[in-house]
């Protein structure tokens, strides 16, 4: 059903590299637009509290930065990263306010920070919703941030979005409505098995790098220490911005790959392996399913979205090296288990599809608009 619908999206950054945040955000954005959506998404580099309710010695530079960029017309970020459709409107703005942002039917915040904001914003900007991506952001955070967390979760006015199980798990615990479960998506255009599952040119272990602490990355390395001790041979890659200094040699490291080359590595693999202490859902996992690799995880709360342990996942305690190492020396030896774990998994990805999640998104909010008559 095409829709004639406006929609901004506010986000804290327009992401300097590949992110799954955005780029879930960003897919959301094209889509829409193919439904017939007036898209919008804004860009405010700074949305503190402190930054944005009271003047002090940032705001010349905020201010300053905005209108060069305004200016010399550089306004319209654009990341490299990203393809948009044509009809995509990209905006930067200095502060959350109203003179800064058109009125839309939908305002989409992104983050806890653009929320605590955008929440001032008035009627006229949209009815406000919260896509919340905020699980690693809630793990990392002290008593009082949780605080914070409860209160924006709970605010009246503002619509919740959970796009994982762990979400979902957050605002049950802050007695908080769900108003909206949309679940993270795979674009199988992108994302499919080339190389039967079965193959023998499935000959790697791959993995994710990522410079956060809670992503693992030294149990990773120590996981795959315990491997190529007996299966020398074994070809191991990883992937991510930059690679860290610790990683041996062995380890093949691709510095933010094409859609299209993760593709192939994803089919070249036997094994995808994911050491994160939490995750609020984990793409590369999902993407790696969708092009036939058997998963190996920890119990980081995002897999459960995604996965079923024994049946599409084998599952570690965070931080255990020898219980994942133990799981991938299983997969390397009974290669029909392998098999089986990965074609359930490739299998039961399917369910999340570009397509499902937008229909439920744009049938939300046509719902919404209904009910709120606006």
């Amino acid at each position: 059903m095409k829709s004639n619908n406006k929609i901004s999206f506010l986000l804290p950054s327009p992401g300097r590299y590949p992110v799954g945040g955005f780029k879930i955000v960003y897919q959301y954005s094209n889509y829409l637009d193919e439904l017939g959506y007036d898209v919008t998404i804004y860009f405010c580099p700074i949305f503190e509290p402190e930054y944005q309710l009271r003047v002090n010695v940032n705001l010349f530079k905020v201010l300053l930065h905005y209108f060069v960029k305004k200016y010399t017309k550089t306004y319209e970020y654009k990341p490299n990263w990203f393809k948009f459709n044509k009809n995509i409107k990209l905006r930067y703005i200095p502060f959350i306010r109203d003179r800064f942002i058109s009125n839309s039917d939908y305002i989409i915040f992104s983050c806890y920070g653009v929320a605590n904001i955008g929440k001032y914003l008035s009627n006229e900007k949209g009815k406000k919703l919260f896509m919340i991506q905020e699980y690693e952001g809630w793990m990392k955070a002290d008593k009082d941030m949780k605080l914070n967390y409860k209160r924006i979760f709970n605010e009246k006015n503002i619509e919740n979005i959970a796009i994982s199980v762990p979400v979902k798990r957050i605002l049950t615990e802050c007695n908080a409505k769900i108003s909206l479960y949309l679940p993270n998506f795979i674009d199988f255009k992108q994302f499919d098995i080339d190389i039967k599952i079965n193959s023998k040119k499935r000959t790697s272990i791959g993995f994710p790098t990522r410079n956060e602490s809670h992503k693992g990355m030294r149990e990773a390395v120590e996981v795959l220490k315990i491997i190529k001790k007996t299966y020398k041979d074994i070809d191991i890659w990883s992937f991510g911005l930059n690679k860290p200094e610790y990683f041996p040699e062995w380890i093949k490291f691709y510095n933010t790959p094409s859609n299209g080359k993760l593709r192939v590595l994803y089919n070249t693999s036997k094994i995808f392996m994911l050491t994160s202490y939490y995750e609020g859902w984990g793409l590369p996992g999902t993407e790696a399913m969708a092009c036939g690799c058997a998963l190996v995880s920890t119990r980081n709360g995002g897999v459960d979205s995604y996965a079923v342990e024994g049946e599409s996942v084998l599952l570690s305690d965070i931080k255990d090296v020898d219980s994942m190492a133990n799981n991938i020396t299983k997969l390397l030896n009974d290669n029909k288990l392998r098999i089986r774990i990965a074609k359930n998994g490739s299998r039961y990805v399917k369910q999340f599809s570009a397509d499902n999640s937008t229909e439920i998104l744009s049938n939300y909010l046509q719902n919404l608009k209904d009910k709120f008559a606006f």
